[in-house]
């Protein structure tokens, strides 16, 4: 029996240490060109070549590589460190664990669980319904949604509907697109609506007040340096408070780092179908 025990261990203890590790970090950024593009592969685990995405956990020994010196792969690893794989360093090993106790790291890794991590279940609802083609905005609320005046517009992503879409501003004349993401300025005065319509007469009005800032961000969160990372863990934060009345304003704040193959455009796209914190 003793003997049958053991083997029994020897088969699931591996299987259930891999589904119990701990990221060393993960992928912030990728740009693949060459080789690189043409083969799709820059990360090594267990001797598997694998294709990088953004918000992928790196676990320990896990080795991100570039073929072509135009590649360029940024990881941030944790103990905060952000590193560049490309032409100065081609080759990179993760280690360790990150601090699973760290405010920030708990956050980012849930962000990774909806980006990178495969699950399923950390898809939303709204995400996978998209078939009944209603006219949606999910990351607003029916109440006011709070935004931040710094020039840089706000960013709206609609569901659903049929193009062309007509988007007016308080009572400006509507703005017509067959986009469904778009940046409006908003009017110069403490509360505006946006009213969204499309060519079947569906209309979807959202209602936004200015704020003058952030709500005063978790210390794990205020500590942290700048960058894509903190970006993301910010974001992500807002869209839990006040009842994901700030998920406007942490698209707003992810706009510029957004772009194909980051996480921030991927984290975009995902508050676009409704993707909140819990």
């Amino acid at each position: 029996m003793t003997r049958l025990l053991f083997a029994f261990l020897l088969l699931v203890w591996p299987i259930g240490c891999a589904l119990a590790q701990v990221p060393a970090g993960y992928v912030l950024e990728i740009s693949l060109n060459g080789e690189d593009a043409d083969r799709g592969t820059a990360v090594v685990r267990g001797g598997e070549e694998l294709t990088p995405q953004p918000m992928m956990p790196l676990f320990d020994g896990d080795t991100v590589f570039v073929r072509d010196s135009a590649s360029r792969i940024i990881v941030e690893v944790g103990d905060g460190q952000m590193i560049e794989i490309g032409a100065s360093l081609p080759r990179y090993t993760v280690s360790g664990e990150i601090d699973t106790g760290d405010g920030f790291w708990s956050i980012l890794s849930k962000v990774g669980t909806a980006l990178g991590g495969g699950d399923a279940e950390a898809v939303p609802e709204t995400m996978a319904s998209r078939s009944d083609d209603s006219l949606k905005v999910p990351m607003a609320v029916r109440g006011t949604n709070y935004v931040l005046r710094d020039g840089r517009g706000v960013w709206l992503g609609w569901i659903g509907g049929e193009a062309p879409y007509s988007v007016a501003v308080d009572d400006l004349p509507a703005q017509i697109t067959d986009r469904r993401d778009m940046r409006i300025m908003p009017p110069d005065k403490p509360r505006f609506r946006v009213t969204i319509s499309d060519a079947r007469g569906q209309t979807h009005q959202l209602r936004f007040r200015f704020a003058d800032a952030l709500p005063p961000l978790p210390a794990a969160l205020a500590s942290r340096p700048d960058g894509m990372a903190r970006q993301l863990a910010v974001a992500a934060w807002l869209t839990g408070e006040d009842g994901g009345a700030w998920t406007i304003a942490a698209a707003q704040g992810l706009v510029a780092a957004a772009g194909e193959g980051t996480a921030a455009g991927d984290l975009l796209a995902r508050l676009r179908g409704g993707w909140r914190l819990e």
